[in-house]
C-alpha cells in the first residue's frame, strides 16, 4: 500500500506544470497558501459531477446530413445533469449572397438534461453552410431579420454559437456575424475542405471538430476547427466517424481546452467549473482506520495544478503534508501549526502507519 500512495503522490506531482521558485532557507512557513487554507477550513469544495459547463453548449450537430435533406433533424445540447432547458436555436445564413446576415432558421427547444449531461432537441432540417447556428435563450429572433441592420437587437442571452463554411471565402462573413452578435461565446469553423456532414465537441464539452462529407462518401479523417487532420484512431469512447446523440461524445483526450474534464474508471465524468480546492483522491478503510484525501487546487480555465495537499484523519489528530509551486519541497503539519520541510526524497510522513 505504502508504494501504490508513493506512485500515486508522485504522478499526482506531474501534474503541476509549474516552475517552482526556490524555496525559502526556512525550514518553516506560515498557512499562506490556498491549500493550507483547505485544511482549516470546516468544507472544502468537490468537483461537481456534471457533463458540461456551467453554461449550455451545442454538442453535435449535422450541418448537412448525408443522402436526401430530412424535413427534420436532432441537436444535442449539453448542460447541467438533471436541469432543465428552454431556449432557441437559430442560424444565421453566411454564404455570401443578397441574403447573407439573414436569420433563416429560428426555433424553441426545451427538455431536461439527462444523468450524463446530453439533451436531443428536433428542429427542422437546417439550411445548408454556410452558416452560424445560435443557441440562446428562449427569445428567438424574427426569420429574415438581418444581423448587420442597425435595428437588429440580439434577443435573449447566447450560450454558445458556431460558425461553418462551405467554402474557404466565407470565413470573413462568419466573423463579421460574430461581431454583429457581439462576439458571443462560441468557435468559427476554418475551412474543413468540404462541407461538414458532422461537428461535434469533444466528450460534448470540449473542443470542437467535423467529420467531412467528400464526394465518394470515403471519409478517413476528422478535422479540428482550424481545418487540420485528426486521425479517427486519436479518439477513444466511440467512433468519431458517426452521430453518437444521446451519449457522451468520443475524446480525444490531450485535446481538451477549457475547464478540466475528469473520467474515472467506473465511468464517472466530472468537470471542475470554478476555483477551489478540490477531493482528488481519497482511500479508507474501517479495520485498521486509515482514512487518506488527496487534494488539488484549481485556479482557472488557464491554470496549472499548483499544488496538492494530503490529508490524514485516521489519527486522533489530523496530519497533512504538501507540496506547492511556492515552495518546491513537501511540507508537514501535524500537531505544530506550522508547516515543517520533509527531510526525505520521498514522503513518508504519514504513511509509515
Amino acid at each position: 500500500m505504502k508504494l501504490c500512495v508513493h506512485v500515486l503522490l508522485l504522478a499526482l506531482g506531474v501534474m503541476s506544470g509549474h516552475k517552482c521558485d526556490e524555496p525559502n532557507e526556512s525550514n518553516e512557513c506560515e498557512i499562506s497558501s490556498h491549500l493550507h487554507l483547505a485544511t482549516k477550513a470546516t468544507k472544502v469544495a468537490k468537483v461537481t459531477k456534471v457533463s458540461a459547463a456551467s453554461t449550455y453548449l451545442i454538442s453535435e450537430f449535422e450541418p448537412n446530413p448525408p443522402s436526401n435533406d430530412p424535413s427534420t433533424q436532432q441537436i444535442e445540447l449539453s448542460g447541467p445533469a438533471g436541469g432543465t432547458f428552454n431556449g432557441c436555436i437559430w442560424t444565421v445564413d453566411a454564404d455570401n449572397i443578397t441574403a447573407k446576415g439573414e436569420v433563416d432558421r429560428a426555433n424553441n427547444v426545451s427538455g431536461t438534461f439527462d444523468p450524463n449531461g446530453p439533451l436531443l432537441v428536433s428542429i427542422p432540417d437546417l439550411e445548408n453552410p454556410s452558416f452560424t447556428i445560435v443557441l440562446s435563450s428562449s427569445t428567438c429572433p424574427s426569420v429574415d431579420d438581418n444581423v448587420f441592420d442597425t435595428g437588429f437587437n440580439v434577443p435573449g442571452v447566447i450560450y454558445d454559437s458556431i460558425g461553418v463554411p462551405d467554402v474557404a471565402g466565407d470565413e470573413a462573413i462568419l466573423a463579421q456575424i460574430r461581431e454583429a452578435l457581439g462576439h458571443p461565446p462560441g468557435t468559427d469553423f476554418k475551412f474543413t475542405g468540404d462541407e461538414p456532414k458532422l461537428v461535434f465537441r469533444d466528450a460534448s464539452v470540449g473542443n470542437l471538430y467535423a467529420v467531412n462529407d467528400p464526394p465518394g462518401g470515403v471519409v478517413t479523417v476528422v478535422k479540428d476547427a482550424n481545418g487540420g487532420d485528426i486521425e479517427p484512431v486519436e479518439f477513444s469512447g466511440g467512433d468519431p466517424l458517426e452521430t453518437t446523440f444521446g451519449v457522451i461524445n468520443p475524446t480525444l483526450g490531450s485535446g481538451v481546452i477549457g475547464d478540466p474534464h475528469i473520467h474515472t474508471l467506473d465511468g464517472g465524468h466530472y468537470t471542475l467549473l470554478r476555483e477551489g480546492s478540490f477531493l482528488a483522491w481519497h482511500f479508507d478503510l474501517p479495520q485498521p482506520h486509515v482514512e487518506w484525501q488527496i487534494f488539488a487546487h484549481y485556479a482557472g480555465r488557464q491554470s496549472f495544478t499548483k499544488g496538492l495537499l494530503l490529508v490524514d484523519t485516521s489519527g486522533s489528530e489530523p496530519s497533512s503534508m504538501e507540496i506547492t509551486s511556492e515552495r518546491c519541497e513537501w511540507q508537514t503539519q501535524s500537531n505544530s501549526k506550522k508547516w515543517s520541510s520533509v527531510n526525505s526524497t520521498v514522503p513518508e510522513v504519514l504513511l509509515s502507519g
